[in-house]
């Protein structure tokens, strides 16, 4: 059964230790699921979950008060080869993360939406620190192949430096690319990923909050007629 309320708190300087050094960020949401009755949750929060990937279709099909919705996770990636690989923090992000943070490459360019599609995803966006520790800062890195998890992944870009979105150990982002399993309603339970929200302009909290509560309504009232059986 599908279940569950959503959410939403806007990702402020009072959640975060610094401000968000994007563009307007008062527009930003964060966006999880809360389930009614539940116990425990991120953040110690009483049911609160993550998203499930069939969350992150549904509401860009249905809820219009976005300008852009994008889906982040923590990764470990192993990176090098040839007997002297590292383990270095980073990102997993649908392409649409950097479009939605408004933040440009210092080198190169952002995911473009095709490499958030499977055989597509392998490429990189580094951050200065790594760009200038691997590559000494050569403008030529973009376009070059590092072994990342093993694999050769394509250099598109780097960010500017000091770059950090609420996690400044991130050294490097790579595209999210979900399959047809992921994205079925057999995962809607598979709460995963964080999400993040931009409001279109002149569109409020409460507006978000009502679209998405009309988008669980069915399923939420299904749970609670059987929850009261």
């Amino acid at each position: 059964m599908h279940w569950g309320n959503v959410a939403i708190f806007s990702v402020v300087n009072s959640v975060l230790l610094t401000p968000l050094p994007v563009a307007e960020p008062d527009r930003i949401l964060s966006v999880f699921n809360a389930y009614p009755g539940a116990t425990g949750g991120s953040g110690g929060r009483r049911g609160r979950s993550a998203n499930a990937v069939p969350d992150y279709f549904d509401r860009l099909r249905e809820v219009d008060v976005f300008e852009e919705l994008a889906f982040y996770a923590n990764g470990g990636f192993t990176v090098g080869a040839d007997g002297a690989p590292e383990r270095l923090r980073g990102w997993n992000v649908t392409p649409s993360f950097f479009r939605l943070l408004r933040v440009a490459p210092q080198q190169g360019r952002v995911f473009v939406e095709e490499e958030g599609e499977i055989g597509n995803q392998f490429k990189v966006l580094l951050s200065d620190a790594l760009w200038q520790r691997l590559f000494a800062g050569d403008p030529a890195a973009v376009g070059k192949e590092m072994r990342i998890n093993s694999r050769p992944y394509e250099i598109v870009g780097v960010m500017p430096e000091g770059f950090a979105f609420t996690d400044r150990n991130v050294q490097l982002w790579v595209p999210l690319a979900f399959t047809d399993q992921q994205k079925s309603d057999d995962a809607r339970h598979s709460n995963s990923w964080a999400m993040l929200g931009r409001l279109n302009p002149g569109a409020t909290l409460a507006q978000a909050q009502a679209q998405i509560d009309a988008l669980n309504a069915p399923t939420s009232n299904a749970f609670r007629s059987s929850d009261s059986c």
